[in-house]
């Protein structure tokens, strides 16, 4: 199962203080990347996913970020998916296929290109959020 995520697909959820309508994962991703308050401010406030990459990709960042990046990645996903029902169908709708990310992200760390070049943790991390799902709704 491949999923490529675009703007258009984003759902609406509550981020850093305010609802966040386009491209919500990457405003928030970016936005706890970034070191200081100013920039995290800058980086929220970004009128499009585009803007707010290339403001925090200036930015310095956290220094703990490599360690803690695909834990904040797993907690957007989370709120997208539980706060969007919408959103949560389309992804259970998955059954137990492997999920390969192809979206926006131009990272081998995030999609999945290869064997050898893509790490695919967004398509990981979503198989863990449908799972997660998938038990919340058994009870």
């Amino acid at each position: 199962m491949v999923i490529a995520a675009t703007c258009e697909n984003d759902a609406e959820i509550v981020g850093h203080g305010r609802v966040l309508d386009e491209c919500v994962t990457l405003h928030g991703y970016w936005a706890s990347a970034v070191a200081s308050r100013s920039d995290h401010d800058r980086v929220r406030d970004a009128a499009t996913a585009r803007e707010a990459h290339e403001i925090g990709g200036r930015c310095a960042l956290r220094p703990d970020w490599a360690v803690v990046r695909t834990a904040v990645m797993a907690d957007l996903l989370r709120a997208k998916f539980t706060q969007n029902p919408e959103m949560a169908e389309i992804l259970l709708s998955t059954a137990d296929a492997r999920i390969s990310y192809t979206g926006i992200s131009e990272s081998p760390f995030w999609i999945d290109r290869s064997s050898r070049e893509g790490r695919n943790w967004v398509g990981r991390l979503l198989e863990l959020v449908r799972a997660e799902l998938l038990q919340s709704a058994s009870g």
